[in-house]
């Protein structure tokens, strides 16, 4: 209970990623220190990822196999590997679990309008946001939604108003927690960064 509040109530790297942090200290509690279950976490949360996906998908256009080969292919991406195989890159296979639960959420809210199921969407969404606060722009993405496949242009912008605020205060405090960071690179010579930069391209 003690680390729950802790990870609440302070930073991580630079970071407010609460249930990121939660995750791995559940992980250290069930395997204690072996890398490969803590692998496996994250085999499990991107394969559960997939899974989510490829459900949205259907139930979103109807299309089985288009379904399955975007969720496949998401799935074993390259770009996917890094996150999946590093430990240290949970709060992206975590955030990706429930960016595509928020999806899917989304979806039977759409079908059958109700507070409830709304409601459902923005606690998805708020953990997401507490996963990785590179969520912020997902209720950009569910707008894109309405309109493919959904079709739906009734009162989209003020449908989403409360996600954005959610997603202003998840930017809000990801800049507060960030500011040390900033700082730091702001105190390097123009030169030190230059040739930072040419090397990051040369590599």
């Amino acid at each position: 209970i003690a680390g729950i509040g802790w990870a609440f109530t302070h930073i991580h790297s630079e970071n407010w990623h609460p249930l990121t942090t939660i995750s791995h200290m559940l992980d250290c509690q069930l395997y204690g220190l072996k890398a490969g279950w803590h692998h496996f976490t994250n085999v499990l949360l991107h394969t559960i990822a997939a899974i989510l996906l490829f459900i949205a998908l259907r139930q979103m256009t109807g299309a089985l196999w288009r379904s399955a080969f975007v969720a496949a292919v998401f799935a074993i991406h390259p770009l996917r590997v890094e996150s999946v195989a590093w430990i240290a890159e949970r709060k992206d296979v975590l955030s990706g679990v429930f960016f595509m639960l928020t999806l899917l959420a989304y979806v039977h809210y759409v079908r059958a309008p109700s507070i409830r199921r709304y409601l459902f969407v923005a606690v998805v969404f708020a953990f997401g946001l507490m996963s990785k606060p590179m969520l912020v722009t997902l209720p950009f993405v569910l707008l894109l939604l309405d309109y493919w496949p959904q079709k739906k242009m009734v009162t989209l912008i003020l449908e989403k108003v409360p996600l954005i605020v959610l997603s202003a205060v998840s930017s809000a405090i990801t800049f507060l927690a960030q500011r040390g960071a900033l700082g730091w690179t702001e105190q390097l010579p123009v030169s030190e960064r230059i040739n930072n930069a040419a090397v990051s391209y040369v590599a």
